[in-house]
């Protein structure tokens, strides 16, 4: 669940932020420089963390300065392993050894990660996943990422299979044998409830808008397609979710699918 600390709900771009701030010692006044949707998160913040007691507020830049000095992104080994592999693509392999060995150092070891050069190579390789790691995620995505990555790409066919359904609702029991055909089961009883659903006009049209992006992705095998649709149906309610939901999810499915659910 999402904590009721205006702290605790902050990523790692936005905690650094706030740690520099307190470093330079800044006022109030400095939170202007921000863009607006920034300053939505970041005033609330810190003016909690400059009303916090002594001992609160020092335990929270303590933890952010260790945050600050670690290798690599807190949450990286949770990612799915296609978005490491993904990073070190087309690196040598010293390069893609100390990248792995920092990684591990901070991961597995609990430590900050290796030092001199291992740790510059592992911020550059992997600093750009922070995101996926870090983001704030509101309850569905948790729930959503609570179980294997096998799971949870089940539960997203599930919902694609679903829509197509939906996008089927009225047509000929022909064009719906042959749709369900295509995918097999289990999705296929999925599509059949999805077409017996009780729909209004609205609620159809939107089945079709995310059942064309099936038919847009030919290239893909039947159970590549459902994923897709299912990523974009799951795309609104994530962004209901909390702000970062869609890219805390988005980390822990392949690249190639976590990368249209990021939006990257």
């Amino acid at each position: 669940m999402a904590s009721d600390s205006d702290t605790d709900g902050l990523d790692g771009c936005q905690r650094g932020i706030l740690l520099a701030l307190s470093r330079l010692g800044a006022e109030d006044s400095a939170l202007r420089f921000f863009e607006a949707e920034q300053r939505k998160v970041l005033v609330p913040a810190w003016t909690e963390l400059r009303a916090s007691a002594p001992p609160t507020g020092a335990r929270a830049l303590s933890g952010w300065r260790r945050e600050a000095s670690s290798a690599v992104p807190e949450g990286l080994s949770r990612l799915h392993p296609s978005w490491i592999d993904e990073a070190l693509a087309g690196e040598r392999t010293e390069v893609v050894e100390m990248a792995r060995t920092a990684m591990r150092a901070a991961t597995v070891d609990g430590r900050s990660g290796s030092e001199g050069v291992g740790r510059d190579v592992a911020r550059v390789a992997f600093g750009w996943l922070a995101p996926l790691c870090e983001s704030r995620a509101g309850p569905l995505a948790e729930d959503l990422c609570s179980g294997t990555d096998e799971a949870l790409q089940t539960e997203i066919a599930r919902r694609g299979a679903r829509a197509i359904g939906r996008s089927l609702a009225g047509a000929s029991p022909t064009l719906r044998a042959r749709a369900m055909a295509a995918v097999g089961e289990p999705w296929s009883q999925e599509m059949a409830a999805g077409s017996a659903e009780d729909l209004t006009r609205e609620e159809r049209a939107a089945a079709v808008a995310l059942a064309k992006r099936a038919a847009l992705s030919e290239d893909r095998e039947p159970h590549e397609r459902l994923l897709l649709v299912g990523v974009a149906a799951l795309r609104a309610e994530l962004a209901a979710d909390a702000p970062g939901s869609h890219l805390r999810v988005a980390g822990r499915l392949p690249a190639w699918l976590g990368r249209t659910l990021a939006g990257w």
